[in-house]
């Protein structure tokens, strides 16, 4: 075997492990938040997000939040609550949740299981999608930009 495909043997072992690290982050951090949702209040029958942020990061304030705002409108509040947690006042909310960065979103179906992880900004179309698929939701996700507006 010639050099160039070891190389390409080892780069997609990397490529392997680093998947395999990421789907176990996001498993441990399912079950972290299954047991600790009772330190958030979330309405029961209802789809939710938990949102961790910082008020010192930029992303948070300047990407996720809007999307999450434009999100809930979209929806309704009838149909899907937001939870945000500020890290920094609620540190151990955090670390019981198995936040590992900011922002990060939890979406949480009507049962109160998790549903889904995002580390990370979440983007309109993924969330749209993962909290579109626990609660029938009859409005369409814009494709444009002047149609988000």
């Amino acid at each position: 075997m010639g050099p160039i495909a070891e190389r390409g043997i080892h780069a997609v072992t990397i490529l392997l492990v680093l998947a395999l690290a990421v789907a176990a982050l996001k498993r441990w951090q399912k079950l972290k938040a299954h047991r600790a949702r009772t330190l958030l209040v979330l309405e029961t029958g209802k789809v939710s997000i938990v949102y961790f942020h910082s008020p010192t990061c930029g992303t948070c304030r300047v990407s996720q939040k809007p999307i999450l705002q434009r999100l809930l409108a979209r929806v309704g509040p009838d149909k899907l609550q937001l939870v945000a947690v500020d890290v920094s006042e609620k540190t151990e909310v955090a670390r019981e949740w198995g936040v590992t960065t900011v922002p990060s979103t939890y979406v949480i179906d009507s049962n109160g299981e998790v549903a889904y992880v995002n580390n990370g900004v979440a983007s309109e179309p993924t969330l749209w999608r993962q909290v579109s698929s626990r609660v029938p939701i009859a409005i369409e996700l814009p494709n444009t930009a002047e149609e988000r507006s």
